[in-house]
């Protein structure tokens, strides 16, 4: 485990999310081999291992990743792994373009450039719920959120609300009512104000201004429930949550940043196989 980490350091790592992603697999290949110091073994054992696990064809393409970038801090021989990671991302490309092929996505840098500075200072609530959806692929129900500032090591409330903390150079998410809260439990997710300075701009000074729910009604007060999926519709210009969803997973598979797509499934509470397998143009939640 030692290896890894200082791995992690020397590339300078330092999103949460990121790390947590790359430490969960690699646990994984450690017990795969039941031994932590599995990056010493040969490419020709680490591919046969892979090839021999249960493991679908994107989990062991991520997989492979942390092989190479082990390898490669190593300064150990890695053209074996890289060539079979090739193979297996035209595996995966195929498979997500089966899923995406029947729906009309919208283009990701087209949907996402639209919010910039200006869009972040005549619409703020529109801008804050886009990024976050952009980083973390949250669903609508995800952005209820209730917002708090919270000074030192205050903690939040108990309860099933979800939360939005500002801090003073952080935001956190605390998310404890969603879809998938009994197969993930509660989701913390949190950003620097370095790792994304207007987002954190944005939402702290919309904080200030007085806002306490991130989704509101003209008197200040939290929008029922039942207005959620209208509501999120007027912010998002009628494109779904689900959709702009798959409009990232087009996106990240076209781009073979797959590591990115286990992040995001991460963050939604989705796993990575169901992103590739199950992902249909019918399923918009």
């Amino acid at each position: 485990m030692e290896t890894f980490i200082n791995m992690i350091s020397a590339r300078g790592l330092t999103n949460k999310n990121t790390i947590v992603t790359y430490t969960n697999q690699f646990k994984k290949i450690s017990d795969m081999f039941e031994d932590d110091k599995w990056f010493n073994s040969s490419e020709k054992k680490i591919i046969k291992e892979m090839e021999e696990s249960p493991f679908s064809s994107v989990t062991k393409y991520n997989l492979l990743n942390i092989a190479i970038m082990l390898k490669k801090y190593l300064k150990q021989k890695n053209d074996e792994l890289v060539a079979h990671r090739t193979s297996l991302h035209k595996s995966v490309a195929e498979k997500t373009t089966d899923k995406l092929k029947t729906i009309d996505l919208p283009d990701y840098e087209e949907y996402f450039n639209k919010f910039d500075k200006h869009y972040a200072e005549t619409k703020p609530a529109k801008y804050i719920v886009n990024m976050l959806i952009k980083k973390y692929a949250l669903r609508n129900l995800d952005l209820l959120l209730t917002l708090v500032k919270l000074n030192g090591r205050a903690k939040l409330p108990s309860g099933n609300t979800n939360y939005l903390v500002v801090r003073k150079d952080k935001i956190e998410l605390e998310i404890r009512n969603y879809k998938t809260i009994k197969a993930n439990g509660i989701k913390k997710l949190s950003f620097t104000k370095k790792d994304e300075p207007l987002l954190f701009k944005t939402i702290n000074n919309y904080f200030n201004s007085g806002h306490r729910f991130l989704l509101s009604k003209r008197d200040g007060e939290q929008i029922a429930i039942k207005s959620l999926s209208k509501t999120i519709a007027a912010m998002t210009d009628g494109v779904k949550t689900g959709n702009i969803f798959k409009m990232s997973v087009k996106h990240f598979r076209e781009n073979g940043e797959l590591n990115k797509l286990s992040e995001l499934g991460e963050s939604r509470g989705t796993k990575i196989d169901t992103i590739v397998s199950n992902y249909n143009a019918n399923d918009s939640s």
